[in-house]
């Protein structure tokens, strides 16, 4: 069991170095002992599981992790009864293999079960509420019900601006996010002020020529082609290139 723990702490070494593959094959002899050594149906097989699954997801083997995930959420269920924040966390990343397989309706299932977890547990105006509620907004949205994304969106952005403050870098993702709800509802003015409030927040945490800003630089094009602004269009699109250039050079796609 000990070797198995220090396996543990080693893949999450490896994790945070990026090396996916090693960190999935050590976490696959820790899986071993820890069912051996506890049993198959223990938390520590669960927790092993997650990370696992996590691991798997990396290495864009989305069914594993997947299968991994649901393991582990069986477990903990079991363990620690429906309406635990531990299965709230195993619920959030078995959305993200739902999402990974295009598996929206199922995504949105296990977001909402996690969603209602955590605003009993936290309260409905906590930052872990926002990032499942942003998640479950884009799954919403990948199953074309934008006006339900727009309205998840909307409360996650409420929730991170009295948290962070209005110009933090997750406010920024979450303005992108909405701002493209916006545009599929046909409201492309709310987009553009959506994506120029991102654009500035981002300006100021990378500086005006980082190639994270291309994105949103792009999405900004689009709702100033729906908008007709041809000059504005021109003019985005000139900054878009040069950054674009910077970073991958004049030859890349």
């Amino acid at each position: 069991a000990d070797v198995a723990l220090t396996l543990t702490n080693l893949g999450n070494a490896y994790y945070s170095l990026g090396d996916y593959a090693k960190q999935r094959d050590i976490l696959e002899r820790a899986l071993a002992i820890d069912e051996r050594e506890h049993g198959k149906d223990s938390t520590r097989v669960a927790d092993t599981l997650t990370n696992l699954g996590i691991a798997y997801g990396k290495l864009d083997d989305q069914a594993k992790k997947r299968d991994m995930l649901e393991r582990a959420l069986a477990i903990k269920v079991w363990a620690y009864g429906h309406d635990h924040v531990n299965v709230a966390q195993t619920l959030m990343n078995l959305g993200n293999a739902y999402m990974g397989l295009g598996d929206y309706a199922k995504q949105r299932d296990v977001l909402e079960r996690a969603l209602a977890i955590q605003e009993r547990a936290y309260g409905r105006d906590h930052t872990s509420v926002a990032t499942t509620l942003t998640n479950l907004g884009n799954a919403y949205g990948d199953l074309g019900d934008q006006a339900k994304k727009r309205d998840m969106l909307e409360r996650a952005l409420a929730i991170q601006e009295r948290a962070y403050g209005r110009d933090h870098a997750q406010v920024a993702i979450t303005l992108n996010n909405l701002g493209l709800a916006y545009g599929e509802l046909g409201d492309h003015a709310k987009e553009r002020e959506m994506l120029e409030r991102a654009l500035a927040i981002g300006e100021r945490a990378y500086g005006r020529d980082h190639v994270e800003l291309a994105s949103t630089l792009w999405n900004l094009y689009e709702a100033n082609r729906a908008l007709g602004d041809t000059a504005k269009q021109r003019e985005i699109l000139e900054r878009a290139l040069a950054i674009n250039e910077h970073a991958y050079g004049p030859d890349h796609s």
